[in-house]
């Protein structure tokens, strides 16, 4: 028989014209982050666990958040430029340090429509 997509298996129908069907073999599969392994079709061999990634960021110090990805994680969402609380104030800090807050009034609108000064 010729081999299947999946270029594991090898068709077991009898001669036919056209394409082969999928592989319909169950084999054990690690999702894309490889965290989990579960009995899978072998014609779909990418799949999505539901755990978060978990690897260390590039900046050594926090794991990504995100779930089961493949590739980069991305860069760590506290490095860069931040803003204080109320966000009248940026900084640039390490991502292992909190942003102090500017000292100025918030004027956030309560939800009643108050405004607090």
């Amino acid at each position: 028989g010729r081999v299947l997509t999946c270029e594991t298996h090898t068709c077991e129908a009898r001669c036919h014209v056209g394409d082969c069907t999928l592989c319909d073999q169950v084999i054990q599969q690690q999702c894309v982050c490889g965290r989990e392994s579960l009995p899978r079709p072998c014609a779909a061999p990418e799949w999505h666990c539901t755990q978060p990634c978990n690897k260390v960021l590039t900046c050594g110090h926090h794991r990504c958040d995100k779930v089961c990805h493949s590739g980069w994680c991305g860069d760590c969402p506290r490095s860069g430029m931040r803003t204080c609380p109320c966000g009248k104030t940026r900084h640039t800090l390490p991502c292992t340090e909190e942003v102090p807050t500017c000292g100025d009034t918030c004027n956030k609108v309560y939800t009643c429509n108050y405004i607090y000064m």
